[in-house]
Parts: structure tokens; sequence; C-alpha cells
């Protein structure tokens, strides 16, 4: 969990306080609302919470990044809801992801904020919210937003690096500063979907030029699919270029 600088899971009284905040929020209504059309048998009382963490990480302008996450599911994991807030000194950024297996068997995944909902995704159903989330990441009880040393910061940006997909007990291809094809690190053949995603952004910064917005809003469409294939990773990603994505 190389982008991880430092985190811990929320605690149960914690995560009811902030799960009361987010479901005030008009967009928690709207994404509900959204997936309900297309299961009918869907209904907000039959969501869990499966993930509550928050953690530092540098975000695109090299900035320390404060993020905080929920992950909720249906028991059958035909339904999954995650609301993602990204704190900087001077900006708050959050959003809805919705993902829902239809009552036609497709998959879909909408994209809630600012008060709109757009369609992420639409693709025929191939099992990608069968995993089962790991909580195998950093959890460390004196976490404290923020408080990340300078020095492990420094070390984060100066470095080149692939993220892991430790479920998997490999390392990205495609995915981290440095990594891919003639980058040093990595490269080749893709090891997943969410890799694959990441040599086609690479390949789009080359196109288009480093920092191109509307490539990393097509990242984050691109890998929202495959959120359960490697869902740190995806978070990762997702909290880093998603932010810049919605500039687009």
């Amino acid at each position: 969990m190389k982008g991880i600088l430092d985190g811990k899971f929320i605690s149960p009284l914690e995560t009811n306080f902030f799960m009361e905040e987010v479901k005030e929020k008009k967009e928690f209504g709207l994404i509900i609302d959204t997936l309900s059309k297309y299961r009918q048998s869907f209904s907000a009382n039959q969501l869990e919470i499966v993930v509550s963490y928050e953690f530092d990480q540098l975000n695109y302008a090299s900035e320390l990044a404060h993020i905080k996450v929920v992950t909720l599911e249906t028991k059958d994991r035909t339904v999954s809801v995650s609301y993602i807030q990204v704190i900087t000194t001077d900006q708050i950024s959050e959003v809805f992801n919705g993902k829902v297996v239809t009552d036609m068997d497709e998959y879909k995944g909408f994209i809630a904020q600012d008060g709109q909902v757009q369609l992420s995704f639409s693709k025929l159903y191939e099992r990608e919210l069968d995993y089962q989330i790991p909580l195998d990441v950093p959890n460390n009880p004196e976490y404290e937003a923020g408080k990340i040393t300078v020095e492990k910061a420094l070390d984060w940006i100066d470095g080149k690096f692939c993220l892991d997909n430790e479920a998997a007990g490999k390392l990205y291809r495609h995915c981290g500063p440095g990594c891919g094809d003639n980058m040093g690190l990595g490269g080749g053949t893709p090891i997943n979907s969410i890799d694959s995603c990441c040599r086609a952004h690479d390949r789009c910064w080359i196109n288009f030029g480093n920092g191109d917005k509307c490539c990393d809003k097509t990242l984050a469409s691109c890998i929202d699919p495959y959120q359960n294939q490697d869902y740190w990773s995806w978070l990762q990603i997702n909290s880093y270029f998603q932010p810049r994505g919605w500039l687009c």
C-alpha cells in the first residue's frame, strides 16, 4: 500500500456519526433512487457497511490529502455504494459511487456529485462485485489526519513505484508513479483490468499531455467497474485522479 502514508479504520461509534452526515446529503438520496430504478428489490436499508476508513496520501498537486471513505454493500453484493471525501488545505471534494447489477443482469455504475447523477459505465455483468474486500491496510490507532512525517511524505513524492495488488501477490505494471511502459518500472502485459486502465491513462497523457484532466476523468470511469477486484488500489487511484478529472 505504498500510496497510503498512514491511516486507520474508523470506529463503529464514529462511523455511525459519519453515516448520519452522509445520509443527509442530497446526493445520497439521488444515488439510492437511481440504483433502485434498476433493481426493483433493492432498498437502502439492505445496505451494510463493509469499509469505513480514513487515511493520508498525496494528491495530484503533491499536497497532503486526507481521505475518508465508507463503502456499503447488500449481502448478495448486487448493489454497492461508496462515499469518498478528499480534504486538502483549501478544498473539500466529495462524490458518491453507486453500482448495481440490474434485473436484466447488466452492470451499471453511477456517480453523484453537486446534485447531479451521471452514468459512469454500463456493461455485461461478469461477477465483478463478487470479490470480498480484504481489510489489509495500515491501521494505526495513533493516526491523526495530516500528522504524517514530512520525511515520509517527501519519500513518496520523490519515489517511483508500482502499486501492490496484495491479494494476488503481484505488483501492478502500469499503476503508480514511474510505473509503466518505458518508465523504468513495470511495463508489459497488464495483470488485471485496473492495470489495463492505468496503461490506457499513460497513453492518454502521452497524446494529450501529462496532467490532462480529461484523461484523469476517463481513468476514474475505466477502473470503476473493478472496485472489488482490488478495492484499495481502486480507492487510491480514484481519490488521486478523480478530483482533477471533475475539472474536465
